[in-house]
Parts: structure tokens; C-alpha cells; sequence
């Protein structure tokens, strides 16, 4: 089990604490500690209030079915590293959300699939789709 996922695992069991709290909790380091909590945070799985305590959004079990089907699809993208598609979904997942927490993680996780959908060689000037190949400059 990677220390993401303890942390996420720690914080939806254990609700309402800071950051010292859950690292002395699972005797990691603060800084992995507050390493994980930022990534789920990024990718919408944790939030937390103006006091520094964590929660994890999480979907009640039979709560908005469309939601969870929405969610397995994108994250079955997102493995395949399909990521305009799984913004897509993401983008539909969010206006099924029947809750300000799962519209936040839908929109977080669209993000972060459009972040990581951009393509292109910077220094050449090619963008997505403008170039197939390989390029030798003879500069």
C-alpha cells in the first residue's frame, strides 16, 4: 500500500485532523504525510477547511449510481492514459453530482486529465497533431 493511499484510507476513517495528527497516527514523516494529503487534494479525493483538517470525499455506497459508473469509466481512461476522453467524462460526472464535494473532485480530476492531455515539443514549435515523425534540423 503506498503512502497516498494509507493517508487517504487513515483520513476517511479518521475525519477532522491536521496534518501532525495523521503523520504521528501512521508514524510517517509530516512531509510525506502532507506530500499525500496534497496529491489526493490535487486529484480531489481530500479537501480541507480553513483550520487545516482533512476529509475525504468519498460517495455514500448507493448514492448517484450515474456518478460511480461516471467515475469507473474515467478512471479506466485516465489507467489507459486517455486523458482528453477522461476529461470528458469527468466534465459529465461533474454535472451529475448531486454534491458540492463530488463537483469539486469531478472538477479537480478534469482538470488534472487536461493538464496532463497537452502534447507537444515546446522548443520546435510543432503542437499536437501538426507533426508526425521525426524532425532533423540541420541549424
Amino acid at each position: 500500500m503506498t503512502n497516498k493511499q494509507a493517508v487517504f484510507d487513515f483520513v476517511a476513517a479518521h475525519p477532522g485532523l491536521t496534518t501532525g495528527q495523521i503523520s504521528k497516527a501512521l508514524g510517517l514523516d509530516r512531509w510525506v504525510t502532507l506530500r499525500a494529503i496534497n496529491q489526493s487534494y490535487e486529484l480531489g479525493d481530500i479537501f480541507g477547511d480553513e483550520h487545516h483538517r482533512y476529509y475525504a470525499v468519498m460517495p455514500a455506497p448507493d448514492s448517484n449510481p450515474v456518478f460511480r459508473a461516471l467515475q469507473a469509466q474515467a478512471e479506466n481512461l485516465e489507467s489507459r492514459c486517455l486523458w482528453r476522453r477522461a476529461a470528458t467524462v469527468w466534465s459529465e460526472a461533474f454535472w451529475s453530482a448531486d454534491s458540492a464535494a463530488l463537483r469539486q473532485k469531478a472538477y479537480k480530476r478534469q482538470s488534472v486529465c487536461c493538464e496532463m492531455g497537452k502534447v507537444g515539443v515546446t522548443n520546435t514549435g510543432y503542437v499536437a497533431g501538426a507533426y508526425c515523425g521525426v524532425m532533423e534540423l540541420d541549424w
